[in-house]
């Protein structure tokens, strides 16, 4: 099953049935602390999420199973993003910083930078097309335009 077509046809004849419930497709664990963000790896197949416990993990929508670990961060995971390709996750944290991960690696060391410059919480990123140009923002009120 691919991301992009994530059951349609069930979601509209389900959602065409007046006071219908929806029930979860699946549920998948592994975080110990709360999940703060979540981001499609563009791959159809992939996504990562980003947690209070510190980490981020990529997870194969199909098997419901966690395929990726990554660890570094010192304090929550607030947000992420990704490259068109998919091969490249950034993350921003509240401990002030942005990495970026190689997914192609095979092992969760696979942090290729980190990058400093806020003074508080980086609360969004937003990479550009070109996937180079990365848009930081945070609660030191002030955006950063980054090349990675």
């Amino acid at each position: 099953m691919n991301l992009s077509s994530l059951h349609l046809s069930q979601l509209s004849s389900a959602s065409s049935k007046k006071g219908s419930t929806l029930s979860p497709l699946k549920t998948l664990t592994g975080h110990t602390s709360c999940i703060i963000s979540l981001r499609y790896l563009n791959d159809g197949l992939t996504f990562a999420s980003g947690s209070a416990d510190y980490s981020i993990k990529v997870w194969d929508y199909e098997k419901g199973e966690n395929i990726k670990n990554f660890t570094g961060h010192m304090s929550d995971i607030l947000c992420l993003d990704c490259t068109s390709t998919g091969n490249t996750l950034i993350s921003g944290s509240a401990d002030r910083t942005i990495k970026v991960w190689s997914l192609t690696k095979k092992y969760s060391s696979a942090c290729l930078k980190t990058m400093t410059g806020h003074l508080d919480f980086i609360w969004t990123i937003v990479l550009l097309q070109d996937n180079i140009t990365l848009l930081s923002a945070g609660l030191d009120k002030t955006i950063k335009m980054w090349d990675i």
